[in-house]
């Protein structure tokens, strides 16, 4: 997330890891939607946050069909490039960048992953707002560990288009 001024923060798991940043966001945002007393949390809060997962479900759903698309461009370059018969000489990047793409989907179907917290959590829209602000956060590191992982097969699938050598 980037800050307004000269204070820009750049997360590299998308998300704060630390807990005092982690906290210094939940706070603003908390402070938002409270209208200055966090007493007076409104459900305004909590519909944001939903928003957001449901944008980085999108997210994943959209980097799930790219990774197939990836693989099968992957091997169809393979295929078209290798005389019968022939190993290509580039067969560990191709096998890595294959790798890549299919291991970037764990993160993303581990996003999926839906499970109730205590009923507790249900009580309020502060400590509704508190666990769904949790999920958004893990949610942030599995996406953003998946982009990773998609960023590299694809320029691995790149260097194999784009390379003469087999």
């Amino acid at each position: 997330m980037t800050g307004q001024g000269k204070s820009k923060q750049r997360f590299l798991l998308g998300a704060p890891l630390r807990e005092d940043l982690y906290e210094t966001y939940k706070t603003t945002l908390i402070n938002r939607f409270s209208e200055g007393d966090p007493k007076v949390f409104t459900e305004k809060g909590v519909d944001y946050i939903n928003r957001v997962l449901d944008r980085q479900i999108n997210k994943a759903r959209g980097l799930l069909t790219y990774n197939a698309l990836l693989v099968t461009a992957i091997n169809t370059v393979v295929v078209a490039r290798t005389p019968r018969g022939a190993v290509p000489v580039f067969m560990h990047w191709i096998d890595i960048g294959r790798i890549l793409a299919l291991a970037s989907c764990i993160p993303l179907l581990a996003i999926f992953y839906l499970i109730w917290g205590p009923a507790e959590v249900f009580k309020d829209a502060a400590s509704d707002f508190a666990g769904t602000y949790n999920t958004l956060r893990q949610r942030t590191y599995l996406l953003t560990v998946a982009i990773y992982a998609t960023l590299l097969a694809t320029l691995i699938a790149l260097c194999l288009v784009l390379s003469r050598f087999y």
